[in-house]
């Protein structure tokens, strides 16, 4: 359980007086509201909502921002935790940029639950993000916990709930689309859990990720760059991906010859000085080969 430490680490943040904390149970099986219940007593600035039915998670961040009554808002993933200046340094960068309407930052990675900013074993390994610029937005760019103005969904809409893993990625590619802009914070300001049992991070659940993030990454390949056609690649029903057709061809009729997946096809963005694959994620991971045309 991850709901105590989530809430003394949250809690301080020097900034927290100022906040305001939606902490919304999608009825959830574990007992988190008796520990809730007591950082209710203490603090009057914290606002809980039980839900009969778990939405999803873009369906509960949706709910938690339409009920913020702030200008600013953040997500706050229970497993993982920040700086107690994290909100206080990206919330000053935020306010004096009237041309910014998203800010972001480093975060350690460990993949010991429920560790701290100050005490962890990530051995300063970092989940990295690179300086915003359209072509960078082939990763989710911004991160585990950007801070974000909440006029950008007026601007861009809010959270599209029909995705389960990369709703995130979709909906800060849509504001780019819609000329918001986003400023990377340098430094390293939060500490990400690489859960094993994650919406991110299972994986169980990488088939689903990736065909969710196909989809996205197709639908706004015009924001990345210049087109590069390569070879395709396929993902069988385990979720593998296979990058000739003669060895998926073999792998699927061990697997199962009745229920073949159709092939998808790959493309491949040149940057200014590297050349970027998407989604990236899946090739850093599984490695792969590929040549120019």
């Amino acid at each position: 359980m991850h709901i105590k430490g989530f809430l003394d680490d949250i809690t301080k943040q020097t900034i927290f007086d100022n906040c305001e904390l939606i902490l919304i149970n999608a009825n959830s099986p574990e007992n988190e509201k008796e520990i809730i219940t007591k950082y209710l007593k203490k603090y009057d600035n914290i606002i809980y909502k039980e839900l009969d039915k778990d939405p999803g998670v873009y369906g509960v961040w949706n709910l938690g921002i339409e009920i913020s009554s702030g200008d600013y808002i953040t997500n706050a993933n229970v497993d993982d935790r920040r700086s107690h200046h994290q909100l206080e340094i990206l919330a000053r960068e935020l306010v004096n940029s009237k041309n910014i309407d998203l800010v972001y930052s480093q975060s350690f990675i460990t993949e010991i639950p429920n560790e701290t900013f100050n005490n962890n074993s990530s051995k300063n390994n970092v989940y990295n993000v690179e300086k915003f610029t359209k072509e960078n937005m082939i990763k989710c760019l911004p991160g585990c916990m950007p801070l974000w103005k909440k006029s950008l969904h007026k601007k861009a809409g809010y959270f599209n709930d029909n995705y389960k893993h990369a709703g995130d990625w979709e909906m800060w590619l849509r504001a780019v689309r819609n000329g918001l802009n986003f400023k990377k914070i340098e430094g390293v300001h939060g500490l990400y859990y690489m859960n094993p049992e994650g919406l991110s991070t299972s994986t169980k659940l990488e088939p689903t990720k990736r065909i969710e993030e196909n989809q996205i990454f197709f639908e706004y390949k015009d924001i990345f760059g210049n087109k590069i056609k390569v070879r395709p690649y396929w993902i069988d029903k385990n979720g593998k991906m296979w990058y000739s057709e003669s060895a998926y061809d073999k792998a699927q009729k061990k697997i199962d010859k009745e229920d073949k997946e159709k092939p998808q096809p790959f493309t491949i963005f040149k940057g200014k000085d590297r050349m970027d694959w998407g989604p990236r994620e899946v090739f850093m991971k599984y490695g792969g080969s590929f040549k120019k045309n």
